[in-house]
């Protein structure tokens, strides 16, 4: 049983140490990659939605480079976008356009066209396609305010069509601002013509570093242990281990015989100890003690010595008329007789026995 209890001490002291390692270690670490190649694609096109008119004959126009607004209503906008991720299992994300208004004297101003609004698709290419409208009129109408406000008209102003992208992979933590070229248009002084870029198309490339979830890892005699499961049984094994360890030890004990015993308390408690000259026990009632430890309290209790009977292995304790006597030998008794009451004796009932003895 000492070699059992032995060796859960050994599993418990293991498995301790483990748990003490793995919560040094995080469940988790973040590995970044050398980066994954992004490619980003978007066209604006418009259509002007036409009063009736002698120029063009039509009720709208698409693409053109001209706009006048004393014959256009509005403008019709569309705006698609592509995002390709090379060995992406699957992308997400949002966007939203807004309209911001500068005037070449310095004042801006920001209007929402589109709220945010999300993309997602399988693989790794996803796109979105979105349409809005910018009424002239009310355009105009907002200018103007401004400009009454302000007192400032400008010679000029920019109308910037501004898409804001943000893009990410499914499974990366990180989520990257994609670039979404702005389209900007020109606006007369007089606010008679808009002109429209040429340029309606983007295309971009760009590396994102790929940021990756990594299950920490605990290294055990040249083993890899997930972070995690050490955790998880560490702890048990090594309280169980210790627990059954100690209450191993604690029947594996060896037990003193009542000769070795008595040894023992001896040597401790040699004050104690008096040799007698008589191998015989006192004429007086005998209450046999079963154990050294017992006859021990007693004298500790009354303030006796033990006393050994000559040169037998007999000890007693001699108190009021009664000797509570131990033999060492563990094959034989004194005499039967019930077990004592072991609670010491006050002073005053010890007197008055004693008193009634002598009588």
């Amino acid at each position: 049983m000492t070699w059992l209890a032995g060796a859960c001490a050994l599993i418990g002291l293991t498995a301790s140490a483990l748990a003490v390692a793995a919560y040094r270690i995080p469940v988790e670490t973040e590995r970044i990659d050398t980066g994954m190649t992004v490619s980003q694609r978007g066209k604006y096109d418009w259509t002007a939605l036409l009063a009736p008119n002698h120029l063009y004959n039509l009720d709208k126009i698409s693409n053109e480079a001209m706009i006048y607004t004393g014959i256009t209503r509005a403008l019709n906008m569309e705006f698609s976008f592509q995002i390709s991720a090379r060995g992406a299992t699957a992308l997400r994300g949002t966007y939203s356009i807004d309209l911001v208004i500068q005037a070449d004297d310095g004042w801006s101003k920001r209007i929402p066209l589109v709220g945010a609004r999300q993309f997602a698709a399988s693989g790794d290419t996803a796109a979105f396609w979105t349409q809005y409208t910018l009424d002239l009129g009310r355009l105009n109408e907002l200018v103007d305010q401004i400009v009454r406000e302000t007192g400032v008209a400008g010679n000029a102003y920019s109308l910037i069509i501004q898409p804001d992208v943000a893009t990410s992979v499914i499974g990366m933590r990180t989520t990257m601002e994609v670039f979404a070229a702005p389209l900007e248009l020109r606006w007369s002084g007089d606010r008679r013509q808009i002109s429209m870029p040429v340029q309606r198309e983007f295309v971009s490339e760009t590396t994102w570093p790929v940021v990756t979830k990594v299950p920490g890892q605990l290294i055990l005699y040249g083993v890899s242990v997930p972070v995690s499961s050490a955790r998880r049984w560490s702890v048990p094994v090594g309280v169980g281990g210790l627990v059954l360890a100690t209450s191993l030890g604690i029947l594996a004990r060896p037990r003193r015989s009542g000769a070795a015993k008595l040894l023992w308390l001896q040597q401790k408690y040699r004050c104690l100890f008096v040799k007698g000259r008589e191998s015989a026990l006192p004429p007086l009632p005998i209450v046999e003690m079963h154990d050294i430890e017992q006859l021990l309290k007693v004298a500790r209790g009354f303030g006796k010595p033990v006393v050994r009977a000559g040169s037998t292995d007999v000890h007693y304790v001699v108190d009021s008329g009664v000797v509570y006597a131990y033999d060492a030998c563990d094959d034989r008794r004194i005499v039967d007789h019930p077990a004592p009451d072991l609670r010491p004796i006050p002073a005053q009932r010890r007197q008055r026995r004693q008193r009634a003895i002598g009588a």
